[in-house]
Formats: structure tokens, C-alpha cells, sequence
């Protein structure tokens, strides 16, 4: 994560972080529940990780 609380460019080794959405960079309260939660509320996510 960079010090100002945002997701790593894609192209940094930091990129695979669980704490953030892969698709949309928002911090998620946790990689495993938090993202599930998040893709049910975020339409646009839900849509590329069905994908």
C-alpha cells in the first residue's frame, strides 16, 4: 500500500494486495469477506470478477 492509503500501481509487485478491490483499488475491511461484500454492492466489480 502506498503511504497515502492507496492502491499500488498495477505494475508494482504491492499491486496483489488483498486489502484493495483488484478492479477498483477500494480498501476493503479484509481480502477474503470484505471483498465479497464489496463485489455485492459494487455493480462495475461484481461484473469483471464474474468475468
Amino acid at each position: 500500500m502506498d503511504s497515502d492509503g492507496s492502491h499500488p500501481p498495477r505494475d508494482s509487485d504491492e499491486w496483489a494486495n488483498p486489502e484493495f478491490c483488484a478492479f477498483c483499488s477500494e480498501n476493503l475491511r479484509d481480502g477474503g469477506a470484505g471483498f465479497m461484500e464489496h463485489i455485492e454492492s459494487a455493480e462495475t466489480c461484481e461484473a469483471r470478477f464474474e468475468a
